[in-house]
């Protein structure tokens, strides 16, 4: 699963980015008005010009044209109704009373036009320094606003920062399983959340200390009267060796098997309700670890084809009875649902693969088979507990562990390991 921002980093982008939005908006707004407002303001200097050297051509003595003084962004063009002023672009002749915009290669021109005292006036504004100083304010805008989008990211992530910072020391100590430290400088809402977790670790403390401590009795309990009954019936096997049928010898083995299956699921439900704890580590070779345990199966297993093609210089760094009880389990789960065929261990790049001809897994229970009391087939015998264990143990050591399974014809349980 693809793993989420945090809370406090998703607080700041939204808040950079909603101010970053906010400023562009802006911008964009100011800009917009500005280069409206340039455009209204050059209309109006055409319209004062025009009426200007109408009004003064009126009482001016002649030629007007050659005593006026214009600025240099404008220009003027008049001649008597039904004649066409000197040098205008022919362009303009076809342009109505009114103002209007005209463009010359990559100049703008607004233009102004008017009939009166029979004449016809053109007035001409050369926009390029209106264009030079819109050109500059956009500029400007753009540097401006980058600078304060740049201001609203370093402000957005520092009062993220600020305000989360103590969920993120808090979220830190469950994380790291450290003791919630509370103080009155917390806000409220902090100081509560704190206060629920220290309250829920002590309850889950004390809860795990009580089961412990039944685990333990219950171990000692059960144990005992095991012992009692397994020794009884060896010491009952020796006496009536020689003078009993052999068929009574049969259920005085069954009853030795069966008190070591009771033994050995004993101590897998203690190790998934105690945890796994570690022993003395040892170097171990892993294709004489698994036919112990082959052999370690029930008298009444199946009669199907064991091949350990583990290579005997395979050593494994592992803790003795923890490895065994790995094996145990994988193989008595390979034996139990394997009807016939045979169960196969092989050794790859640092991988133990051991494969059955069984009945398989249905895809839809594949995913829950490494949980407690999680059972993917009706088969007789099993508890849920083989490969939870298979799990737990893998998990203590660092290993890595998979499944691979085809329903009707085999099952694959894979156990990555670093081999010296």
């Amino acid at each position: 699963m693809k793993r989420k921002l945090s809370l406090q980093k998703r607080l700041a982008w939204a808040m950079s980015a909603l101010t970053s939005a906010a400023i562009i908006v802006f911008a964009l707004a100011l800009s917009m008005a500005a280069e409206e407002r340039e455009e209204d303001l050059i209309n109006e200097v055409v319209n004062t010009a025009l009426d200007g050297i109408i009004a003064q051509s009126a009482t001016a003595p002649s030629p007007f044209a050659k005593q006026l003084l214009l600025p240099k962004h404008l220009q003027l063009f008049h001649a008597p109704l039904g004649q066409t002023p000197a040098q205008l672009p022919p362009e303009l002749l076809s342009f109505p009373i009114g103002n209007a915009e005209w463009y010359q290669d990559d100049l703008e021109f607004h233009v102004g036009v008017r009939e009166k005292n029979g004449e016809r006036w053109y007035v001409l504004y050369n926009t390029e320094e209106h264009e030079r100083r819109l050109s500059n304010l956009h500029l400007w805008l753009l540097m401006t606003a980058l600078g304060v989008i740049a201001l609203a990211w370093i402000c957005g992530h520092y009062l993220a920062n600020t305000l989360l910072a103590q969920l993120a020391r808090l979220t830190q100590s469950v994380q790291n399983n450290t003791p919630t430290e509370l103080s009155d400088a917390m806000d409220e809402e902090v100081a509560i959340l704190a206060q629920c977790i220290a309250q829920s670790r002590d309850a889950q403390t004390q809860l795990l200390t009580r089961e412990r401590q039944f685990t333990a009795h219950l171990s000692h309990e059960i144990r005992t009267p095991l012992t009692r009954i397994r020794t009884s019936a060896e010491l009952l096997f020796d006496t009536i060796l020689d003078t009993s049928p052999p068929p009574m010898h049969g259920r005085i083995d069954k009853i030795i098997s069966s008190v070591d299956e009771i033994e050995g699921k004993l101590r897998g439900l203690l190790l998934l309700a105690r945890g796994v704890a570690l022993g003395q580590t040892a170097t171990l070779s892993l294709a004489a670890a698994l036919n112990a345990a082959e052999q370690r199966l029930p008298e009444t297993k199946r009669a199907l084809y064991w091949r350990n093609e583990v290579a005997t210089d395979v050593i494994v760094e592992a803790d003795a009875e923890l490895l065994a009880l790995l094996l145990d389990n994988l193989l008595s789960n390979a034996w139990r649902y394997t009807e016939q065929g045979s169960v196969t261990a092989t050794y790859t790049q640092g991988e133990l693969t051991l494969s059955d001809t069984g009945c398989g897994i249905d895809p839809a229970a594949l995913p829950h088979v490494f949980e407690p009391f999680r059972r993917a087939s009706d088969v007789t015998g099993g508890h849920g507990l083989g490969l939870a264990i298979v799990a737990a143990i893998c998990n203590r050591m660092g290993w890595r562990y998979h499944i691979h399974s085809e329903v009707g014809q085999s099952s694959s349980v894979v156990i990555g390991f670093q081999a010296e």
